[in-house]
């Protein structure tokens, strides 16, 4: 089973299949995936009467294999895109299966889903006929492909250190990472994207993502603090970062407590912060939610927990949920 891009990319090059089975936990991958598709199948002018999209759990799917088996007008080819594939019942899965046994060499059948089961007779037959594409969680180490594919897709050059600097400052979410590229290019003005047209236009994500996870925090809203932490997990962001920039902004917190008895105003805080005015405001602000001493003892627990995620014998995610029940207790 097939689990890169570039799998897809190889295949219509060599070309069609009768069926593309494509899974994947982004839908941005699964969205790349049907474009990719797509744009491979020559539909001419007739475009729009030989293209099907269906929407698995709302459209009624009993035509499906006859619009499959049914000859494309004044074309080639016939495309027929199943989204959400995950959410088929039992009755359309067999309709399919029992179609798959034999597909139409004019039909293109595209079914997306989050997930794939491989021991399913329409698995089996999808890979015998055509393509099963499985795309794996994305971890930084393995999101230089999707890059240089988002890349390619929007005809933007992206040179080597602007692509691992878009990583970097992005992670794992290809969607964020594809809404940059786009802003950077249009920077860029046609030439080359490179790290300076990144930085002129974007701030990083990952940050931003943390600093709605600390602002959670500070008004302890625990539940929605949780479920933040559960998103960058599942985005591949290190639990050891996310412990860094907690150490960074509790220390702010505690030099923000300090400034609050020199009643100093916005733009000299910021000074003593070393950020900007707005920025020292909103912390002088979270400060005050805080005692001095719940801040220091809140740093020493962060120092516990880093040793117990350096040790690597406990689960990453129930330390940082630990960490936030703990911080959210705290006054």
């Amino acid at each position: 089973m097939s689990m890169s891009i570039e799998a897809l990319e190889k295949s219509l090059a060599e070309g069609l299949k009768p069926v593309y089975l494509v899974a994947g936990p982004q839908s941005y991958q699964l969205d790349l995936a049907r474009r990719r598709i797509t744009a491979a199948v020559p539909l001419g002018a007739m475009a729009d009467l030989n293209t099907d999209v269906f929407q698995v759990g709302d459209d009624n799917l009993a035509d499906v294999p006859r619009l499959a088996n049914s000859l494309p007008m004044m074309s080639k080819h016939r495309l027929i895109i199943l989204n959400q594939w995950h959410k088929a019942k039992a009755k359309d899965q067999e309709a399919l299966t029992d179609y798959l046994e034999s597909p139409a060499d004019f039909t293109v059948l595209v079914l997306l889903a989050e997930k794939i089961d491989g021991r399913a007779k329409l698995t089996k037959l999808a890979k015998k006929s055509g393509l099963v594409l499985e795309f794996e969680r994305l971890y930084e180490n393995r999101m230089r492909p999707w890059v240089q594919a988002i890349a390619r897709e929007m005809k933007v050059e992206l040179d080597a250190e602007a692509g691992a600097y878009l990583i970097h400052a992005v992670g794992t979410d290809l969607a964020a990472v594809a809404r940059e590229l786009e802003k950077a290019a249009l920077h860029a003005g046609g030439k080359p994207v490179r790290v300076d047209d990144l930085t002129a236009v974007m701030a990083s994500v990952k940050e931003q993502t943390f600093y709605e996870l600390f602002d959670l925090i500070t008004e302890r809203r625990t539940a929605e603090a949780l479920r933040i932490v559960k998103e960058m997990i599942d985005q591949g962001q290190s639990p050891l970062a996310v412990l860094s920039l907690m150490g960074r902004s509790l220390r702010q917190l505690i030099a923000a407590r300090l400034l609050l008895k020199e009643k100093l105003n916005e733009n000299d805080a910021a000074r003593a912060l070393g950020t900007t005015p707005w920025l020292a405001k909103k912390t002088l602000l979270q400060a005050k939610t805080f005692s001095q001493q719940a801040l220091r003892d809140g740093l020493l627990a962060l120092a516990r927990f880093d040793l117990l995620l350096k040790d690597g014998r406990s689960n990453e995610r129930a330390i940082l949920e630990r960490l936030i029940l703990d911080l959210c207790r705290r006054r």
